[in-house]
């Protein structure tokens, strides 16, 4: 394919293999209160070179003829080796001041933009809290409306003609987090989140036109833009499974809709319990290696959030260790959003107890603000088999911390702050109830190698339906987390309901296993069909896997 931008520097268009596909829409950023009248100042041609190479600009910058002093930046960056690329990126030169629009729904700039007006194109994106697990689809005429706003955008956005011969994708490139798009007036328009106040003196914020070097439909198209995005951040293809113990060995999950969420054995508390569960599987010969623990294990604060990240006593009297050293499996551990009177925070108001790290808050959870909290975390936690640590609710802390959506940097920081921990520690990150905006920003964290793909399991559902969201994730090299299943079909109801029981027992498990994400099983004790899970791994507990994602 090529894409080559046409354009009279105030205007612009994009055409694919020769055929116009799409017109410019409105290019403009807010300040002071309102959208800035733009006035052409100048415009410059010129090269340079950047990570994907040897690049061509054509800039422009604008004054505001509303705000003396102020100016906006615009540039449309192609790359002669690589016709099938083009970036679009934004310059503030003196920020800008009381932008937000009211909404993390909008934006607070433009550009690039385009018009919906082509009935000849299509469109799949990706939204929703699941890692993409929400697909909109449509034609590109302005009948059909793209999603955009907090949880729906900043994820890929892939266009594609008729015959799904040709296929392009926008996204952002950098600032995931901080990234939006939003549809105005028959136009899609990529910028900032319409919730940030203020954008810093000489901030830049960039996004990416991607086609397939070959041509091809929308497969081919995000594997193309999956590979760019990762090779501008450096992280290689394959380091998911290379680094992440959790994807190449049996497990075993106590996750919503596994038997023994929040349920343990009659008479027993969930030591024992996790204690048995191996020596049942050991007695049977399942070589499961590893167990994720849910939310049920650590002290929860107000509003339901963690309060402190410990082991209960009345859960595990002897502790994580415990655990470990009772069953040797390796431990994926659940985290959630922090409670307001959490432990570890020195600044939050009204708290019983002071910790020793800055946070920031909304109405009824809190984040940290420095990597040296996570430092912290990791480091009294790696005496217990800690492998995965998994961070859930990521939604819920988008829609309640002020600093995620009205600034352009936290969201990012927060994520990269860590992930770079994670790496210290040697652990895998996997991220739950994420919008796509997180899950974008792991291009950046070698760290990050997973996301929940799925809806939470419950016996007879219908979460297996995780195709379309794999197609996002393993483009940019995360593997997906189809939430776990019961192996076999007759009832294990228990503390569940009579008769309950998973009808799709095999449907559930070839999905599991084609998915390339971790595989886990969620049996009650004395109810595993140990010939289908032992049909997708080894007698090693080593899992068989497909080259990519089905």
């Amino acid at each position: 394919n090529e894409v080559p931008v046409g354009s009279g520097y105030t205007s612009y268009t994009i055409s694919v293999n020769g055929n116009k596909w799409l017109n410019s829409g409105m290019t403009g950023f807010r300040n002071n209160g309102d959208w800035a009248s733009l006035k052409l100042n100048k415009t410059e041609t010129t090269t340079g070179q950047d990570s994907f190479g040897s690049y061509s600009d054509m800039a422009i910058l604008w004054d505001d003829t509303k705000n003396a002093g102020y100016q906006f930046g615009t540039i449309v960056r192609q790359y002669p080796s690589d016709p099938d690329l083009v970036v679009f990126i934004q310059l503030y030169p003196q920020g800008a001041m009381k932008s937000s629009t009211g909404s993390a729904d909008k934006v607070i700039s433009s550009f690039p933009s385009f018009k919906l007006d082509n009935s000849n194109l299509g469109y799949n994106q990706w939204g929703g809290s699941m890692a993409g697990d929400v697909e909109f689809v449509g034609k590109l005429d302005g009948k059909t409306k793209p999603e955009g706003g907090l949880s729906n955008g900043a994820g890929p956005f892939c266009i594609f003609d008729a015959e799904m011969a040709n296929a392009i994708v926008l996204s952002p490139l950098t600032d995931h987090f901080g990234a939006s798009d939003y549809v105005d007036n028959d136009e899609m328009q990529w910028g900032i989140l319409g919730n940030v106040t203020t954008v810093n003196p000489g901030y830049a914020i960039s996004f990416i036109l991607s086609a397939p070097r070959n041509g091809g439909g929308l497969n081919a198209a995000m594997r193309a833009w999956g590979d760019r995005q990762l090779s501008y951040y450096g992280k290689r293809r394959g380091n998911a499974h290379d680094r992440d113990y959790t994807l190449n060995y049996l497990g075993y999950s106590t996750d919503n809709g596994a038997y023994y969420y929040y349920e343990t054995e009659p008479g027993k508390n969930y030591q024992q319990t996790m204690i048995d569960v191996k020596a049942y599987h050991d007695k049977v010969g399942l070589p499961t290696k590893w167990v994720l623990l849910d939310s049920w294990w650590y002290f929860k604060g107000d509003n339901d959030g963690v309060k402190n990240w410990t082991a209960m006593p009345s859960i595990f009297p002897g502790g994580m260790q415990a655990v470990y050293e009772g069953t040797k499996w390796k431990i994926q551990a659940h985290n959630r959003y922090y409670s307001l009177d959490n432990v570890y925070a020195n600044n939050i108001p009204k708290q019983n107890e002071t910790g020793m790290f800055p946070f920031t808050w909304g109405v009824k959870s809190a984040l940290p603000t420095t990597e040296e909290f996570w430092d912290y975390l990791f480091g009294i936690n790696m005496d217990w088999g800690l492998i995965v640590y998994e961070q859930d609710w990521e939604s819920t802390s988008a829609d309640d911390v002020p600093m995620l959506t009205n600034t352009t940097n936290f969201g990012r920081t927060w994520l990269t702050q860590m992930g770079r921990s994670a790496e210290k520690y040697d652990l895998s990150i996997q991220y739950c109830m994420d919008f796509t905006r997180h899950l974008m920003t792991s291009v950046e964290l070698p760290a990050v190698t997973q996301a929940r793909s799925s809806g939470d399991y419950h016996p007879g559902n219908d979460q297996w339906q995780i195709g379309v969201t794999a197609i996002f994730t393993s483009a940019i090299d995360i593997a997906p987390s189809k939430d776990s299943y019961w192996s076999q079909p007759d009832p294990q109801s228990g503390h569940y309901s009579a008769g309950t029981k998973e009808p799709y027992n095999r449907l559930q498990s070839l999905v599991e296993s084609l998915s390339n994400g971790p595989l886990t099983f969620a049996d009650r004790i004395g109810y595993s069909d140990v010939d289908l899970i032992m049909r997708c791994c080894s007698t090693s507990g080593l899992v068989l896997r497909p080259d990519t994602s089905a």
